[in-house]
């Protein structure tokens, strides 16, 4: 029987945050970002909201060719 994993991983730091992020969405995973896991934008380069981290994974993704999960489809993930 086939069965939905449910994963995300975490990358912290500047230099892995976003490769990290990256291999875990091609892999079928979960984006997972804030400043709890980094707060650098880019190396040396200060985060200045949560939001810019959101609103960066959301153009990757978008640029993967990929959706970004709507609450509804986040919900229903959720078991």
């Amino acid at each position: 029987k086939d069965r939905l994993v449910n994963f995300s991983s975490i990358s912290i730091g500047a230099k892995n945050h976003v490769p990290g992020m990256v291999m875990t969405i091609l892999k079928g995973g979960n984006a997972r970002v804030g400043m709890e896991d980094n707060i650098y934008y880019s190396p040396g380069r200060l985060l200045k909201s949560n939001a810019e981290m959101v609103e960066r994974a959301v153009r990757i993704i978008h640029e993967l060719g990929m959706e970004v999960a709507t609450r509804n489809i986040k919900s229903r993930l959720i078991v």
